[in-house]
């Protein structure tokens, strides 16, 4: 009886950890696939905007770019089943997501939601970890408060994610020169006023020439 119960236990972790482990390692001998392939492992002693920089240096940045379509359609995708409530549906569609760009913060983030309402504190615990490193990498190398001192991100979208995250509303946006290339953002508060921040997008312009073959 004991034996069955084991073999029963047995059988549930390894079946949870393959379902949880549906993400696709690049197969790029180079820095990001390595940190991917760390970070999956649940390895997270890294340095998290090492890793961010690293996908522009990647294979899997051209690759990313050429999928661009196909991420629309699954940010669009995974956004609606986590409003539907269909978690298993958003771990898969996140895995999907992450197999082409693990650097997405959004998913990352849906990702350790849905482990959570399904009980897996486990895959909850890390990727909310690894959501934690992402986002601590770019406030832990700027303040946002001047284009000297702004907030380094390698894709237009992490800036939305972080402002949002801050409960923040995006007005406006040009661009500074004034001490690097920066976006300045303006954005309004809940109390109603506005505040500026800026982003250092000198990764994002470095990934632009990169896709354009310059």
């Amino acid at each position: 009886m004991k034996r069955s119960i084991v073999f029963v236990l047995a059988f549930l972790c390894v079946s949870c950890l393959s379902f949880a482990q549906s993400i696709s390692i690049p197969g790029h001998k180079d820095k990001y696939s390595d940190f991917v392939t760390q970070l999956e492992s649940g390895n997270l002693s890294i340095n998290f905007r090492e890793f961010r920089e690293s996908l522009i240096d990647s294979k899997q940045f051209i690759e990313s770019g050429n999928k661009s379509e196909e991420l629309a359609k699954l940010d669009k995708e995974m956004k609606t089943l986590m409003g539907k409530e269909e978690y298993d549906g958003v771990i898969k569609t996140t895995g999907k997501i992450l197999s082409i760009d693990y650097t997405s913060m959004m998913a990352h983030m849906l990702r350790a939601r849905a482990f959570e309402k399904k009980g897996d504190t486990l895959n909850q615990a890390k990727y909310r970890s690894i959501l934690d490193g992402l986002v601590n990498s770019i406030f832990d190398n700027g303040d946002g408060k001047t284009c000297v001192t702004g907030w380094p991100v390698i894709k237009v979208e992490e800036e939305y994610f972080i402002l949002r995250a801050m409960g923040l509303q995006p007005l406006g946006q040009s661009v500074d020169k004034n001490g690097g290339i920066c976006d300045k953002i303006e954005v309004q508060t809940k109390e109603g006023g506005t505040l500026t921040y800026y982003f250092n997008v000198a990764k994002v312009f470095e990934g632009y020439n990169k896709r354009l073959g310059l």
